[in-house]
Formats: structure tokens, sequence, C-alpha cells
């Protein structure tokens, strides 16, 4: 449904949602004051060519140097210094992550991590194909929207070396819904 500021329902109940047209935006009453819809941060990020491929230590957890925005709509991707995603509004968030490496036998896991320890852990299988190996993950996570800060790390089992381009490496991540 949608309504004006002035012909909101007369006795919502908790829960309630409709598009108020005098503001232009999704609004939902909270059982006692209507709250309007937050737009939160969203981002996505890639390994650049010129920045060169990035080399992974076997047996150890190395974050990943996503150095490009495609975009930003908050600027809470650092990709310069700490290659994190910092939310400036509190909520869920879906993480996304995708890396290509160059090692045919390898095994590797891709896994988001929360204020410097893993969240989640991506898929560790064993691979023999033909390199480039892919490894993808995603997974939904809550920041509080001032000091959390989300990143990405690969471990391996064999030296390997990341590929860089626009469609061999992405980190992603976007608000879904408040707390």
């Amino acid at each position: 449904p949608s309504w004006t500021t002035a012909s909101r329902p007369a006795t919502p109940v908790a829960g309630q949602t409709g598009y108020n047209s005098t503001v232009g935006s999704l609004e939902t009453y909270n059982g006692s004051a209507w709250q309007q819809a937050t737009n939160g941060p969203a981002f996505s990020a890639y390994k650049s060519v010129g920045a060169g491929n990035q080399t992974i230590t076997t047996n150890t957890w190395t974050k990943i140097t996503f150095d490009t925005k495609e975009f930003d709509t908050a600027s809470c991707f650092d990709n310069a210094t700490n290659y994190r995603f910092t939310p400036n509004v509190a909520g869920y968030y879906q993480i996304n992550l995708g890396i290509s490496l160059n090692t045919v036998s390898v095994q590797a896991q891709l896994s988001v991590f929360k204020n410097g320890s893993v969240w989640m852990y991506g898929t560790y299988p064993n691979t023999t194909s033909s390199a480039p190996y892919w490894a993808n993950m995603s997974t939904l996570v809550y920041c509080n929207g001032t000091t959390d800060y989300i990143e990405a790390y690969l471990y391996v089992t064999a030296t390997s070396v990341t590929q860089s381009s626009q469609a061999a490496a992405k980190f992603q991540g976007f608000w879904v819904r408040g707390a």
C-alpha cells in the first residue's frame, strides 16, 4: 500500500509497512512511531590488472588486497591501506567473495573476517582441474555501523597467485536491512 504523511493508517499495527509518497520512501510502524527505510551502503571492489597479481603464502591466512572500486555508495570501502569494508549504517550485510587462482593442485579456502577474526569459512575443496581455480563464498553478517569491519582472506595449501582483473577477483557487500 501507499499513502501520504497526512493519510497514513489511523490505527497502524507494529510492522505495518507502506510507501509514503510525501517523503518518497518506504516506512514501517514500529509500534509507537513511523520509521523511514534507511538506504545502507553498498560496494563492489576488485584487484586491478595494473596492481599485479598477489602471491598467497602456503598455509597462511592472507588478506586479499582489493585495490579498485567499481562503486562505493557511502565511501565505506578502503581500497588503499586496509582493504576493508566498514559500513556506517547498523544492520545485516550480504558479503560476496570470488577469486581466481593460477595453481592447479591446491586446496583453497576463501573466508570473511569480521574485526580481524574469521566470521565464516568458505568451501575447502581439493582441485586437480586445470587453472584457473575458482574460490567463491557468500554470507550474511551483522555490523554495528561504527566500528565493525569486514575483510577478505584466503588460505591455500600450495603457494598460489591470485589473478588480477575485474572478472577474476571480486569483493562485494550491501546492506540488507537494519537491526
